[in-house]
């Protein structure tokens, strides 16, 4: 490995136990990182030594005094399309997000979120669907930029470690005027804060648990009134060889070629030269490996996968009475290496995206804000699956909203989005969204809207079957709710229709031995979502109970011979009936949570999966003194060891144990000036 590679990539490896099979940090695995790199990236890995020098270095003169406190953070992300009006949306700040830093962010939506995680497996690739749509209709940001993959068209969340979050926002329904393509079910967004007046201070979490599961995130932040720094390393290992019974009769074995590691690196730079403005840069590194294990029809794999990417953003936001006003820049670069011996099979593939944005926003009463903005991103992706040279795209988008308020007690937002992908003009994209107080105790919410889809690269140059020519999916959305507080409890229920043309599907080529991409199905969605809240204090008690029931009903409109299709049929990997109920309990130092998730019957391709039903419960310790804070939990996934499949033909694991402690050290508070 370079000289100048990532230490922390070493220290990773201390960290292990001792075992037979040695820690799998190789220059080969982990590419960003070695002197085999082209010019522009050994830069990048000279900036990152240098930032985490110069952090180093500063942290070991650090003094801790006082206790710890949740201060007030800067916002970053722009805030008209942030805030919910009309949807609904579900929002984790970091005190609920405090006890999944050592998870992804597939973990913590299968446990506490209204949407289905189609998981391959442990630690394998994990995907979404929410209100009944596709993978691809989840669109992931990253403080305002798309992350989403355009070469796939979706994003895996086993691999977004949500010690990278500070906050998680997820707003459903079609949400295309705001954010563009891929928002038709949903909006995963992924949100940094910037903190200001507070010292040194770090956090750190380890942990061990079934399956050979190792787990360490370090934080640590620095910040004076003007200059705030933050770096986070996270590292994660697994065998992952739980066992599981193939079916019914057979003897039980053991998972194999399953193991997996993966580490990554975050560096914030925030700076304030003055009260209203705000100057920031991010630097997200990581790398995956990960073995792909046999399905239940196969004897064996050697397959195995690598993931490495490369994220830079930088953020300049200003603030003032009437206006505030944004500017934002990405740079990405994700790389893909799937090897395959038993074929003699060696995919590479890459892309790379350049996003830039501005945005403003006018406020010229107390009852109206405007707010616009113009984006442009360019994309490029490289494959051998590709027969021509590297596709590319263009893609300009104007957009705009108006909200109003009515009376103090409605709120309108109406909005609108153009785009040129290559200079071609797609349909304008329309929402219109409301909401507004029927009563002191009732709210109503909302929300009609346009949304589609561009068809990803692999869909239209793929070599053979894609299809250049494909058409964007597209249609429209409507959604209606109804809120409420009544004593301790709050209560929901919305509903919502969907329907999308131009649905891209792979299905055999006539009298060909291929498939090939085309827009060959029409879609309709529709369901009702049910959320329930209660919190008491009683006594040293707090008491915290909430729950949860969608019913998404999400039908092919079209008939097709090859893969078979009915019309009326549901869309396979799409549960009819999903609930769960949560308990949150503490009492001074001890927290005890339990979370139990029933997700109905899936169809597949072939035969089709049963329900299943699974428990998680984490036990947690907590003391704090001056200026540190300790902790310890103990946590078991699968609680009833329930037997079940995600997805046909791979197996999923049974109950899991995890025992971790962790350790917040922080500097005496700055007294803010009058």
């Amino acid at each position: 490995m370079d000289p100048t590679g990532l230490p922390l990539l070493a220290a990773a490896c201390a960290f292990a136990p001792k075992s037979k099979k040695p820690c799998r940090i190789s220059p080969s695995r982990f590419p960003f990182f070695t002197s085999a790199q082209p010019r522009r990236m050994k830069k990048v890995r000279f900036i990152f030594v240098v930032l985490y020098a110069i952090g180093s270095s500063l942290g070991l003169s650090a003094q801790v005094d006082t206790s710890l406190f949740l201060p007030a953070a800067t916002v970053l992300a722009p805030r008209g399309r942030t805030l919910p009006l009309g949807e609904r949306m579900e929002i984790w700040d970091s005190l609920k997000l405090s006890g999944y830093n050592l998870s992804t962010l597939a973990d913590l939506l299968s446990r506490e979120g209204g949407v289905f995680i189609k998981s391959y497996g442990l630690g394998s690739l994990a995907t979404t669907s929410i209100r009944g749509g596709s993978a691809g209709h989840t669109l992931v940001h990253w403080n305002g930029l798309p992350i989403t993959s355009p070469s796939l068209g979706l994003l895996d969340l086993s691999l977004l470690p949500i010690t990278f979050t500070d906050e998680l926002g997820l707003s459903y329904g079609g949400q295309s005027a705001l954010w563009g393509s891929g928002a038709i079910g949903g909006v995963i967004g992924l949100h940094n804060r910037s903190r200001y007046r507070e010292g040194w201070g770090l956090q750190s979490q380890v942990a061990g648990g079934s399956f050979g599961e190792k787990d360490l995130a370090l934080k640590l932040t620095y910040s004076t009134e003007r200059l705030a720094l933050g770096a986070r390393f996270f590292y994660r290992q697994a065998t992952n060889d739980f066992p599981f019974t193939p079916a019914p009769g057979l003897a039980e074995r053991r998972q194999t070629q399953a193991a997996g590691q993966q580490a990554g690196w975050m560096q914030s730079v925030a700076w304030r030269p003055s009260p209203r403005q705000e100057i920031s840069a991010h630097l997200w590194l990581q790398q995956t490996y990960r073995e792909i294990p046999p399905t239940l029809v196969q004897s064996r794999s050697e397959a195995s996968q690598a993931d490495s990417s490369l994220r830079v953003a930088l953020h300049w936001q200003r603030r003032a009475e009437r206006w505030w006003s944004q500017a934002r820049a990405g740079f990405f670069h994700e790389r893909i290496q799937y090897e395959d011996p038993l074929i003699r099979l060696s995919a590479p593939s890459q892309f790379t995206s350049f996003i830039s944005e501005v945005e403003t926003e006018w406020r010229p009463g107390s009852r109206h804000q405007l707010q616009g903005g113009i984006n442009y991103t360019y994309t490029t992706a490289r494959t051998t699956g590709y027969a021509d040279a590297p596709p590319f795209q263009h893609q300009w988008a104007a957009f705009a909203a108006w909200q109003r308020t009515w009376a103090s007690r409605w709120h309108t937002r109406l909005a609108a989005r153009q785009e040129w992908v290559n200079g071609r003009q797609l349909p304008l994209m329309p929402s219109l969204g409301l909401r507004g107080k029927l009563s002191d105790r009732w709210e109503l919410r909302a929300q009609l809207s346009r949304n589609y889809r561009l068809p990803t690269f692999n869909d239209r140059y793929w070599a053979p079957g894609g299809n250049p020519d494909l058409l964007p999916e597209q249609g429209w959305s409507q959604e209606a709710g109804l809120h409420t507080q009544q004593g301790a409890w709050l209560l929901s229920l919305t509903g919502y229709h969907r329907q999308i043309t131009n649905w891209v599907l792979w299905y055999p080529a006539p009298g060909q031995v291929y498939w090939q991409a085309g827009n060959v199905a029409a879609v309709r969605s529709r369901g009702l979502e049910f959320r329930v809240q209660g919190q008491w204090q009683l006594a040293s008690w707090q008491l915290r109970l909430s729950g949860g029931y969608d019913y998404t009903r999400s039908t092919n409109e079209t008939s097709l011979a090859r893969p078979l299709l009915r019309a009326g049929e549901q869309l396979v990997y799409v549960p009819l009936h999903q609930a769960y109920a949560g308990l949150h309990l503490s009492r001074k130092a001890w927290v005890l949570h339990y979370q139990h998730r029933y997700t109905g019957g899936l169809s597949t391709l072939s035969e089709p999966l049963p329900g299943y039903q699974l428990g998680f419960v984490r036990l947690g310790y907590q003391t704090k003194g001056p200026g540190r804070e300790l902790g310890a939990f103990l946590q078991v996934d699968n609680l009833f060891n329930a037997r079940y499949q995600a997805v046909e033909r791979r197996p999923m694991p049974g109950r899991q144990y995890q025992l971790g402690l962790q350790l917040g050290l922080r500097q005496k508070r700055q007294q803010q000036r009058p």
